[in-house]
């Protein structure tokens, strides 16, 4: 049996799954910046987070009678601030070179790339001999 996915295994798979989709519509290969990877992290922390509240919010409930309403009611405002925080973390990705996001500094990187294989590549088409 394959190791079960973790909250941010499946938050950091739905994002590369994102990135490839929007970048074969343009026919690059997408990266997000390093600012971006920030918020990535931030959002599987926050994934993370609201798995592991959500857990000690079943167990409560399992506990019987309920569980602790005062504990009940702390467990389910913090799991809905974790979800919040990944939410808001998630909005800061972008995927299409408009917006200035990941598709943008692709685009960009692609660009730049194809500029400087041009300019290294003499007119029999061999790198780096002119």
């Amino acid at each position: 049996m394959p190791p079960k996915l973790t909250a941010s295994d499946r938050v950091r798979r739905a994002v590369k799954q994102q990135l490839k989709e929007a970048g074969d519509k343009l026919g690059l290969v997408l990266e997000l910046t390093p600012v971006e990877g920030r918020y990535l992290e931030a959002a599987c922390s926050a994934a993370d987070r609201a798995a592991a509240l959500e857990a000690k919010f079943d167990a409560e409930v399992a506990a019987g009678d309920d569980g602790n309403p005062n504990t009940m009611t702390k467990l389910a405002a913090e799991i809905r601030a974790s979800e919040a925080a990944q939410m808001a973390a998630l909005s800061k990705l972008k995927f299409t070179p408009d917006d200035g996001g990941a598709g943008h500094q692709a685009h960009l990187t692609a660009v730049r790339r194809a500029a400087a294989r041009s300019r290294s590549t003499n007119a029999g088409g061999r790198r780096g001999a002119g």
